[in-house]
């Protein structure tokens, strides 16, 4: 619903708090977490401002959830973006939530630490070792949680996440998961993740010039995103490999104005 509804606010003229209800930390979306970590963050770069206020965890099948958005409006243009630097050795946080009913609150406790343990042995034994991990047990109709890592090279976010189901995830399961994916972002010095980038294709489409991100791999999504983006607007994308074995995105943004 973010997704649909955000391109629409940033254009109107007025400040929008939108409220939404159903899953936060479902299968085939974005988590919340993961939305508010890595990609409100880099939607700044084109001056779109916006905030999420998470008011309750939903997860299928009862959904149930609750967050506000709150957009402002940009004041003329989208600014394109360039994310082309990896920049330095990363700082990774990571986010671990389990949510539940509140009489379940000790073993949900011990899951989050043992995550956050399992997450910093793993990225320890790759290298890695500025990792701070926040972790959250919280109140929810049904129960689930999440995993979000996001590395921070001072010139790039790239993130990862994970689901935790309750009836079948172990801590190795969503660690080895969210690491994982992580981790072949950073060996290949990849400026952004795969889900990030066809987050970015509007965006990069409605922006007043040129803007190029570079990206170990090019998801389906992504793809179908720049064909839907070319059909509705006069955007042009293109797709270059690098000598460094990375993806090349370059937009050609329409420069739509706010009237």
């Amino acid at each position: 619903m973010i997704q649909s509804a955000l391109p629409v606010a940033i254009f109107s003229h007025h400040n929008s708090s939108i409220t939404m209800k159903g899953g936060t930390d479902v299968t085939f979306a974005p988590s919340m977490d993961y939305v508010k970590k890595v990609l409100f963050p880099i939607y700044k770069l084109f001056g779109i401002h916006c905030e999420a206020l998470i008011n309750k965890r939903g997860f299928y099948p009862k959904g149930r959830g609750e967050v506000v958005l709150t957009v402002n409006p940009v004041t003329e243009y989208l600014k394109p973006i360039e994310i082309m630097n990896f920049g330095s050795q990363p700082s990774i946080k990571g986010f671990v939530f389990i949510s539940g009913p509140k009489h379940q609150n000790n073993k949900h406790n011990q899951i989050v630490q043992d995550i956050a343990t399992a997450v910093k042995n793993k990225l320890n034994l790759s290298g890695y070792h500025k990792i701070t991990i926040e972790t959250e047990v919280g109140d929810s109709d049904g129960s689930g949680g999440s995993l979000v890592l996001v590395a921070d090279t001072r010139t790039c976010l790239i993130g990862s996440s994970a689901l935790y189901d309750m009836r079948k995830s172990t801590i190795n399961s969503i660690t080895d998961e969210a690491c994982n994916k992580l981790l072949l972002d950073l060996e290949a010095k990849s400026c952004i993740d795969p889900n990030t980038l066809d987050n970015l294709i509007i965006f990069m489409a409605l922006a007043n010039g040129k803007s190029k991100v570079k990206c170990r791999e090019i998801t389906l999504h992504t793809k179908t995103a720049i064909y839907i983006a070319e059909q509705f607007t006069d955007a042009k994308f293109s797709i270059k490999q690098m000598e460094d074995g990375l993806n090349e995105i370059i937009c050609e943004g329409i420069g739509l104005k706010t009237v």
